[in-house]
């Protein structure tokens, strides 16, 4: 019993003088709650289509994004196309809305965050419901005054 009891203690002693010993904090949680907030703000897309998306409500699973975009053709015409959705994770730097335009035409939209960027692709697809030229794809960047970091 003598042996038992100071066994006991020296682990007591061993381990910082603590009967109850903490776990770790869950730094895997702390970097997922990280990438997640990565997604959200406002993002713009320079190229032959002016465009914008915003991510909002960024959850666990999910976020709400909304997305503006403007073609002017060569001959000075101005086309629009705007849409609103949810898209849902796949991994933490991937997300998947699909999108059912007014013909009930159904396209996957995917959204990937590499290196503080997004990268939105439809296979280029022109929407019924935006105006000519109007298109998402492209690299999306967040202005400097909108980053997190």
């Amino acid at each position: 019993m003598k042996k038992r009891f100071a066994c006991i203690m020296l682990c007591f002693l061993l381990s910082g003088c603590s009967a109850a010993t903490e776990e770790p904090a869950d730094d895997g949680q702390a970097n997922r709650t990280e990438v997640l907030s990565m997604w959200e703000g406002e993002w713009s897309c320079d190229g032959m289509v002016e465009a914008g998306i915003t991510i909002i409500n960024v959850t666990e699973s999910s976020f709400d994004l909304s997305f503006s975009g403007t073609y002017i053709n060569p001959y000075g015409a101005i086309h629009f196309g705007e849409l609103e959705g949810t898209a849902y994770f796949t991994a933490d730097d991937q997300a998947v809305c699909d999108y059912k335009d007014w013909d009930d035409e159904v396209t996957e939209i995917c959204f990937f965050l590499d290196d503080g960027k997004l990268n939105v692709t439809t296979g280029e697809k022109e929407f019924n419901d935006f105006g000519q030229g109007v298109i998402m794809d492209g690299v999306y960047t967040k202005p400097y005054n909108n980053n997190k970091d």
